[in-house]
C-alpha cells in the first residue's frame, strides 16, 4: 500500500510506509484475512522497508533508491503489533528487544521517537502517541509490568499527562514549555491503552475530557485532528485515521481489534 495516492498525478516517485502498512495489514487481519496480513508482512521485507536485524525502517521509495532510514519508535511498535498478531511473536519480541538495545527505550521504559540507524542522534523527545503504541505492543506480546510501567511514567511526566488525564503531543527535552495542542489521535491511542491494562475508569475520563474540549469531539461525534488550548485560529480538519481510532476507543475492549488480540 502506497502512503498516499493523487489521481491529478500520473509520474509520482510514490512512498511506501511502514506505518500505513503494518495498519492495513492489521486491518486485514482484524476481519479474517490473515493470509492477506501475512503477506503484508512478506511484502514489507521484499521491498527492504525491514532491516536483516528484523526492525523497520520509517519508509522507502518505489523508483530509484532512497528514502527515510531513521529508526521510529511508532513504526516499529506498530510493526511487532502486525508481527504479533498473525503469529509472529517471537518476531514481535525481537522488535522490543532491540529497540531496547539501540537506544530508543529510555531508563524509565518510555520511548523516544527515533534514532539513527546506528542508534545515534535522532529525536530523543518524548511523544504520547508512540508511548502508547509502545505500551499496547508491550501489553500484546504479554509483557504487562513494562506496559504498566509506560503509563507511571507518562503520568511522572506531569508535562505530557494533563490533570484531566488528557495527554499533550508531546515532553519537550530540556525545555517547561508546554504545548498549547490537543490531539485527537494522541488521546484516543492513550485510551485504548489505559483500557487494555484495565484503567476504564481513566480511560473513560479521557474520553470525557475529550468531549468537553469545544471543537474536539464535534456535533455530529467526529472528531477533529486537534484544538489549540487559547482557542485561537482552531484548525477543524475531520481525518479519517483520528475517527477510526475514536471509535475503537469508544469500545472498551476496542484495543484487542487494533492490536489483534480479537479477530
Amino acid at each position: 500500500m502506497y502512503w498516499y495516492f493523487d489521481s491529478d498525478i500520473s509520474d509520482i516517485d510514490m512512498c511506501i510506509s511502514a506505518k500505513d502498512n503494518c495498519l492495513w495489514g492489521l486491518l486485514l487481519n482484524s476481519v479474517g484475512k490473515k493470509a492477506k496480513a501475512i503477506k503484508v508482512v512478506e511484502s514489507m521485507k521484499k521491498i527492504d522497508l525491514v532491516k536483516d536485524d528484523n526492525l523497520v525502517y520509517w519508509y522507502v521509495k518505489t523508483k530509484g533508491i532512497g528514502g527515510n532510514m531513521i529508526i521510529n519508535a511508532e513504526c516499529n511498535a506498530l510493526w511487532g503489533m502486525l508481527l504479533n498478531a498473525v503469529g509472529y511473536r517471537d518476531r514481535a519480541i525481537q522488535v522490543i528487544e532491540l529497540m531496547e538495545e539501540i537506544g530508543l527505550v529510555r531508563p524509565d521504559g518510555l520511548v523516544s521517537s527515533n534514532v539513527e540507524t546506528n542508534g545515534s542522534d535522532g529525536d530523543m523527545n518524548v511523544y504520547s502517541y508512540s508511548n502508547a503504541l509502545w505500551g499496547l505492543l508491550l501489553n500484546a506480546v504479554g509483557y504487562r509490568d513494562k506496559a504498566n510501567q509506560v503509563v507511571e511514567s507518562m503520568n511522572y511526566l506531569r508535562s505530557l499527562v494533563r490533570d484531566d488525564e488528557l495527554v499533550f503531543h508531546s515532553e519537550i527535552r530540556y525545555s517547561s514549555d508546554k504545548e498549547n495542542k490537543i490531539f485527537s489521535e494522541d488521546n484516543a491511542l492513550w485510551v485504548l491503552l489505559l483500557n487494555s491494562l484495565g484503567y476504564k475508569n481513566k480511560a473513560k475520563q479521557v474520553i470525557k475530557s475529550m468531549k468537553k474540549l469545544t471543537n474536539l469531539v464535534r456535533s455530529d461525534n467526529l472528531v477533529s485532528d486537534f484544538v489549540k488550548l487559547d482557542g485561537s485560529n482552531n484548525i477543524k480538519y475531520v481525518k479519517s485515521s483520528n475517527n477510526a481510532l475514536w471509535g475503537l476507543c469508544l469500545h472498551p475492549e476496542g484495543y484487542k481489534v487494533f492490536t489483534g488480540e480479537l479477530s
